[in-house]
């Protein structure tokens, strides 16, 4: 290659490495901006999803609660009706 093409190419390189490179740290800020503002949107969204849950886990555990008293409530009453017929049994 002559030398002038060799000046030519270097030129064209160095002004595509400076182009690229300035480019790269634009956009560099913008992607961090965004990967920013997305990391902040999926956070928000856990949050919301842990409190949906832990409000799921609170009324789950208040209708264990009341099952466990109405179960308790049915087999009291099936002791009632029990006594009850073995009463009238015996009469």
């Amino acid at each position: 290659m002559r030398p002038r093409d060799v000046l030519k190419v270097s030129a064209l390189v160095a002004f595509a490495a400076l182009s690229f490179g300035c480019a790269s740290s634009g956009d560099m800020h913008s992607m961090k901006q965004m990967h920013e503002q997305e990391m902040q949107r999926t956070q928000s969204t856990a949050d919301s999803a842990r409190a949906t849950a832990d409000d799921a886990l609170r009324v789950a555990n208040e209708a264990r609660a009341m099952a466990a008293e109405a179960n308790a409530r049915s087999m009291a009453t099936e002791e009632k009706i029990n006594r009850m017929f073995q009463k009238s049994m015996m009469k």
